[in-house]
């Protein structure tokens, strides 16, 4: 919406933190819907200068209309803000819960380091990891991409993201593929702690 309005001039009004902030005081909400954001923040538009719009309500909540000790003494909108005498009330914080999911991953290795490879997509994508797979009883899925029957059950590992927790076991097998040096990639924290737990095991033994 942001390039659309400002490189276009279409009138579309972008809902970003800060808009959501601003929209938020100037009304009073505290538990914020997105449908009334949207609308909201679509009726205000000034349709013949949408992006000059967009950018000075995003500018407003970045540097006046700050999540604490906002500046209500400077701001252009103060004597419309129905929110100005506890603007730090609006927006109610947003509730985050976790979603529980299971994970498997299969440390591979061979006498050059372990196989790694690139993520696509998600939380991970760019990054590069051993490989992962979610779901209850996924890992003769993994096992049979690899050519393998089995592997050793090394422990479970838990991760925390936003939005979800994984519960994650690990396997590790013996496989002659493509093994590297790990120090070599960037690795998540979470392939990073896999992989301290599968050198600890591997010194181990």
């Amino acid at each position: 919406a942001a390039v659309a309005s400002m490189a276009f001039g279409e009138p579309v009004a972008v809902v970003d933190g800060n808009m959501r902030r601003v929209l938020a005081r100037l009304f009073a909400v505290e538990n914020l819907k997105n449908r009334w954001l949207r609308e909201t923040a679509q009726a205000l538009l000034e349709p013949a200068d949408p992006g000059t719009w967009n950018q000075a309500l995003m500018e407003l909540g970045s540097l006046l209309c700050t999540p604490k000790d906002p500046g209500c003494g400077q701001c252009p909108v103060a004597r419309f803000c129905a929110g100005r005498t506890d603007p730090e009330r609006y927006p109610a914080p947003q509730k985050r819960t976790q979603r529980a999911v299971e994970a498997v991953v299969l440390v591979l290795w061979d006498k050059n380091g372990v196989f790694l490879e690139r993520r696509e997509g998600g939380l991970l994508g760019g990054l590069w990891g051993v490989p992962l797979a979610e779901g209850p009883k996924v890992l003769q899925k993994l096992l049979s991409r690899f050519g393998l029957d089995r592997a050793e059950y090394v422990r479970q590992v838990r991760h925390a993201f936003t939005h979800k927790r994984l519960s994650v076991d690990v396997y590790t097998a013996f496989w002659e593929g493509n093994g590297e040096d790990p120090r070599s990639r960037p690795l998540s924290v979470l392939d990073r702690k896999i992989l301290r737990l599968f050198a600890q095991r591997h010194v181990g033994n």
